[in-house]
């Protein structure tokens, strides 16, 4: 057994105190694909790229030395697959999108392996839903991209000749990148990096101050529904030109200045925390690796409506940079040197995020099938 990296401590122990039944933590892609499809091809692919990442059956238990993680050398298929094709199309699309959401809903038991289950439901006319879901301790967005790509490759492989491609197991890099972090701890240079974060956070307000329009509730739930704004490029392309080349700014502390500016007119905070993430990969070994190595970390920017954008757009930018100098500092080391508590009604140092990711997770799963881009799996369409 090993120790667990600092994400992932501070996941297990959200996942053990949390008294809900809708894990927040469930991370989950679906696609919908038309087109020819072999569903015991697809089963294969999928448990053979579980089989390879010792990620993927990785489960975690509590010791008297504090939680550890237990590598596997096999687990289970998790595929749950459902024929739907003789059900009316209405129908039909009804059950899968119940399937889907009973899917991402239903929480993991960290101690059984794998933490990755599969939905594949077959609708009328060639058309299916696949759906995957991974408990966040054991993957991130990275991670994603990378499983896809190898499940999309087996099934190609599978379906062409019949084998799966022969590949080492994966798992020796994120062990030590384990290791390393917590050797790290101990360090100078460590505290010297905590500290840096301690300063630049002291002035952050406790909790956002959004207007609310029911009370918080004693315990987060995370029973929230989601809304998806989208902005045209057009609208958004001759800002980041103009600041890129006035002030020198890549896309990211733009943004992060338009959110915090407009953060501000809502609250009417002199300064706001808003977390993001880090991708925390520091080996091309690690890029490779299927794990959760993400690292959380809050930006604090001050606001003052008298400012003008290149004033806050010049504190985002120095937010940022400290991204850059000392991103892998693990947040609850940071929340630890803050000294505030934690609530179980929001998270502590900062309640809202801003986070750029790339494209949109997809699957090939070659000819004859349309390209299968991700959609939410949280819940079914124009569900409120």
């Amino acid at each position: 057994m090993r120790m667990l990296s600092h994400t992932q401590e501070s996941l297990w122990l959200f996942h053990e105190l949390a008294g809900f039944d809708e894990p927040a933590y469930n991370e989950s892609v679906a696609f919908d694909i038309r087109g020819p499809l072999d569903p015991e091809a697809l089963r294969g692919a999928v448990h053979a790229t579980v089989l390879r990442h010792d990620a993927l059956r990785t489960t975690f238990l509590e010791t008297p030395d504090g939680p550890r993680a237990r590598v596997h050398e096999s687990a289970p298929d998790r595929m749950t697959f459902a024929d739907l094709r003789t059900t009316a199309p209405a129908e039909a699309r009804v059950q899968a999108d119940e399937l889907l959401a009973e899917h991402h809903r239903h929480p993991f038991d960290l101690a059984v392996a794998p933490l990755l289950r599969t939905l594949l439901v077959a609708l009328p006319g060639d058309l299916w839903l696949l759906a995957l879901t991974a408990h966040h301790i054991v993957i991130d967005d990275w991670s994603i991209h990378l499983v896809l790509d190898e499940i999309g490759e087996n099934y190609r492989a599978l379906t062409a000749n019949g084998r799966i491609p022969e590949r080492p197991a994966v798992g020796a890099a994120f062990r030590e990148f384990v290791a390393a972090s917590r050797t790290a701890d101990a360090t100078a240079d460590q505290a010297e990096k905590v500290e840096r974060w301690r300063r630049s956070l002291a002035h952050c307000p406790e909790l956002l101050g959004m207007p609310l329009d029911r009370p918080r509730p004693a315990v987060q739930t995370f029973r929230g529904d989601s809304l998806t704004v989208t902005v045209p490029r057009a609208d958004v392309e001759p800002l980041l030109k103009e600041c890129a080349r006035e002030c020198r700014s890549t896309a990211f502390p733009v943004f992060l200045a338009a959110y915090a500016v407009l953060l501000n007119r809502y609250t009417r905070q002199d300064g706001i925390a808003v977390g993001t993430t880090v991708l925390n990969r520091p080996g091309a070994e690690d890029l490779d690796e299927v794990g959760c190595y993400v690292n959380t970390l809050p930006l604090f920017v001050p606001v003052d409506p008298d400012d003008s954008f290149r004033t806050v757009l010049g504190s985002a930018q120095e937010a940022a940079e400290r991204l850059l100098d000392d991103g892998d500092t693990p947040y609850p080391k940071v929340v630890e040197a803050l000294g505030v508590e934690r609530p179980r009604d929001h998270n502590p140092v900062f309640q809202t995020m801003l986070t750029l990711l790339g494209g949109r997770p997809a699957l090939d799963l070659g000819p004859g099938r349309s390209p299968s881009t991700a959609r939410s799996a949280a819940r079914p369409p124009n569900s409120t």
